[in-house]
């Protein structure tokens, strides 16, 4: 979960929040846990691969079992990675990203002596719960955490159901984003242009891992049920998923004569830009998004969203943003995209005032400095009693 030279894409959200509270004066130290995979093994080559930020973030290995079936291998593992940053680094405060597996570190490390922040993204939580025993100790780690931070409400109420004894620690803090990163564009052509695109077609992007969770099939399957947005370019940017379900995309594509559709690659992050700016309509189909930055990063270039109603999105796009369908439902989904395609009215600059307002990054910068500074507050208190 932090860029690495060969992957600059994965924890992208971590590292630009780690910079803005540097930028900040907050002096910040990384640990990357890092899984231990055999060499020469497809995921060796990633393991091998520097962080992008040496100065002040390290990879540190860690064991696990397979598929998780002993998540305590992993828990006491990354505990000694902990430890190991607790004694060398001396921290004020301890911030883990992902609930799992890093927060099982809790269960099995000795006192650190400052309080620890969780933040849980959304599958470090979903899918860690689907199984009874890292369910348990995942419950049991963040029991120990001094406050835990949740990417969106219904990511907040679905913990909350499962350990309702938790509920004073828990917050809900939205990302953000540096909206000069992405401006707001009023003529789409030159980026068509730019990219090698049809200046003559309206072009739909979507910005998602290859995985079940995203809702890519889902998405396919609705544009084959309609003959407009079989003649659309879609374009899809994003890590590869696993064999099995990069061969259902294909397929789906195969038997519905999806010419227009182009799968690509992961990009470095800076790279979105021009493809936000070229979109005509951001797609996020998602089967359950804990927040779904790139909704906001297509957002403030004024380009209109369909988003589905799972989790995350319902926090994101209101009526200025763009509109919501329900997940699974193809004839909804395609039918707001043809919507937004034929809407020449779009306000693109009142879009992105929206964004600006809610999800400017150094206000959100400036709520976890705070947040920091009220758990510390806590903390300290509480010792001296």
């Amino acid at each position: 979960m932090y860029p690495t030279k060969a992957d600059q894409v994965g924890g992208i959200f971590i590292r630009n929040e780690v910079l803005e509270l540097k930028k900040s004066g907050i002096d910040v130290r990384v640990v990357v846990p890092s899984l231990a995979v055999p060499p020469f093994s497809k995921k060796y080559a990633l393991l091998k691969s520097p962080l992008i930020d040496p100065s002040f973030a390290k990879k540190r290995l860690f064991f696990s079992a397979p598929n998780w079936s002993f998540p305590f291998i992993a828990g006491y593992s990354i505990s000694r990675i902990l430890m190991d940053g607790v004694k060398h680094f001396k921290p004020d405060i301890i911030h883990i990203h992902t609930g799992f597996p890093c927060s099982l570190s809790l269960l099995y490390a000795k006192r650190v002596n400052c309080p620890v922040v969780i933040t849980l993204h959304g599958s470090d939580w979903y899918k860690a719960v689907l199984k009874t025993s890292t369910a348990s100790k995942l419950k049991s780690a963040l029991n120990k955490a001094d406050s835990i931070i949740t990417v969106g409400n219904q990511l907040r109420s679905s913990i909350l159901k499962d350990i309702p004894e938790i509920e004073n620690k828990l917050i809900t803090r939205h990302h953000g984003i540096n909206v000069d990163n992405f401006p707001l564009t009023t003529n789409r052509i030159p980026f068509k242009t730019k990219l090698g695109l049809d200046t003559g077609k309206p072009l739909l992007l979507t910005i998602a891992n290859r995985s079940q969770e995203k809702g890519l099939d889902f998405l396919l399957e609705s544009i084959a049920e309609h003959e407009i947005l079989k003649k659309t370019p879609l374009v899809i940017i994003g890590k590869r998923g696993s064999s099995s379900y990069e061969l259902k995309l294909q397929q789906i594509i195969q038997e519905n004569n999806l010419d227009l559709v182009d799968i690509k690659d992961a990009i470095p992050h800076h790279e979105l830009l021009d493809w936000y700016s070229a979109a005509d309509v951001y797609i996020q189909p998602s089967k359950s998004e804990g927040f779904g930055i790139a909704i906001i990063e297509a957002a403030a270039t004024g380009c209109p969203v369909v988003a589905t109603t799972c989790g995350g999105p319902e926090e994101t796009v209101t009526s200025a943003v763009g509109s919501l369908v329900n997940f699974g439902d193809k004839e909804a989904l395609a039918n707001h995209i043809i919507t937004m395609l034929r809407n020449k009215n779009w306000d693109g600059a009142k879009e992105r005032a929206e964004i600006i307002t809610r999800f400017n990054k150094e206000e959100k910068t400036k709520s976890l400095i705070n947040h920091y500074n009220k758990v510390l507050n806590e903390y300290h208190t509480e010792q001296k009693k």
